[in-house]
């Protein structure tokens, strides 16, 4: 059996629970990523080469475990549909704007193959955190409070599947990101922050110093 994960916004495989749950319901598993223009073409040039940046750092952790990142050109339903023809499933972690929300339902309604999607940008999902009646919180602090009691689930691990690639685009080459790309990048800004986080109250409002996370 094999499988197709649909990369968006989530450009890691740590901590994906579409990636850690395909790639442990399957054998052989695609990384797949939708260059869509009415995205790209609409973002500022240093969002768009942080993208590319993005981009290239997945790819290689996929090729250093034996895969590698298919990009296709959008439109996503189009791109997707073609992508998912011959797999058992397509797995993304769900996004909650409303472009990304008709983007999604158009995807799913295209693509012959089932979807399973996960929670996997936020610690807890906007349907779970809503006051007794059902209905969404409009101030902030009794949704914190509200979340605040809500367990956290442990994030999942990913399995043994193969992975596979297919033939697809080039990624496009960025040119100066502003910050280190990737999981790798962004875990050593965490700890960077984490080294001076003591006086962040003090020192985040001194644009002179280095002080906020960058995350």
């Amino acid at each position: 059996m094999s499988a197709v994960v649909w990369f968006r916004r989530d450009l890691r495989l740590a901590h994906n629970p579409a990636w850690a749950t395909a790639t442990t319901d399957h054998e052989a598993v695609t990384a797949v990523f939708v260059l869509d223009r009415r995205l790209v073409d609409s973002a500022g040039q240093a969002r768009r080469d942080l993208l590319f940046a993005n981009l290239h750092a997945l790819d290689a952790d996929l090729r250093a475990r034996g895969g590698r990142l298919t990009v296709v050109p959008g439109p996503p339903e189009v791109a997707m549909a073609a992508a998912a023809a011959d797999v058992t499933a397509v797995y993304w972690n769900r996004d909650y704007t409303p472009y990304a929300r008709r983007r999604d339902e158009a995807v799913a309604a295209a693509i012959p193959s089932p979807v399973v999607t996960f929670d996997g940008g936020a610690v807890h999902s906007p349907e779970a955190v809503v006051t007794g009646s059902g209905t969404p919180y409009r101030v902030f602090t009794p949704y914190y409070r509200r979340w605040s009691t809500i367990p956290v689930e442990p994030w999942p691990t990913s399995g043994p599947a193969r992975l596979t690639g297919k033939t697809g685009m080039e990624i496009p080459q960025p040119g100066r990101a502003t910050i280190p790309p990737g999981e790798t990048g962004a875990s050593q800004r965490l700890s960077s922050f984490l080294d001076r986080v003591d006086d962040y109250g003090e020192e985040r409002n001194r644009p002179d110093l280095d002080r906020t996370s960058h995350l």
